[in-house]
């Protein structure tokens, strides 16, 4: 009889286990797919990235994805989570291509490889666009026209 009591207790012991590990789902949060254009000086950025970051209020990780031949799609994890936004996009270009090239024809760098950011800092370390992610019934289509 002593076996009884053992075995609720593994019963109970394993029934925690997809708890304390979760669903393997990710995160709790509805999230929106967003993707979209990006032009600066009505030129498609070529490579780039686009980050959403949670402004006050709004509990959420950062979201984020490349930018590529002037368009973005945010899918991962199902999308950025809803709430408010501060944008930030970046288009680096680097500076020494001589050196990058270097480093990729070696598989080692000899001079550092350094990148200078294009765009004006309105859109990126200071950025002032802004979004609002609402539940929305497909994925939502938000273009980005930069300009100096």
């Amino acid at each position: 009889m002593h076996l009884e009591p053992l075995r609720l207790r593994s019963l109970f012991i394993l029934s925690l286990i997809p708890l304390i590990l979760g669903c393997g789902k990710g995160d709790d949060f509805a999230r929106v797919v967003v993707k979209g254009a990006i032009t600066f000086e009505e030129v498609p950025i070529e490579n780039g990235m686009i980050r959403f970051v949670p402004l006050a209020g709004t509990s959420a990780p950062v979201s984020g994805s490349a930018i590529v031949n002037g368009k973005y799609l945010v899918d991962a994890k199902g999308g950025v989570p809803i709430g408010q936004y501060k944008v930030e996009i970046r288009r680096s270009e680097t500076l020494n291509k001589q050196a990058a090239q270097s480093a990729e024809d070696n598989d080692s760098p000899s001079t550092p490889v350094s990148t200078q950011e294009m765009l004006p800092v309105k859109y990126n370390t200071k950025s002032q666009l802004e979004i609002s992610i609402a539940p929305e019934s497909g994925a939502l289509v938000k273009d980005f026209h930069l300009t100096r």
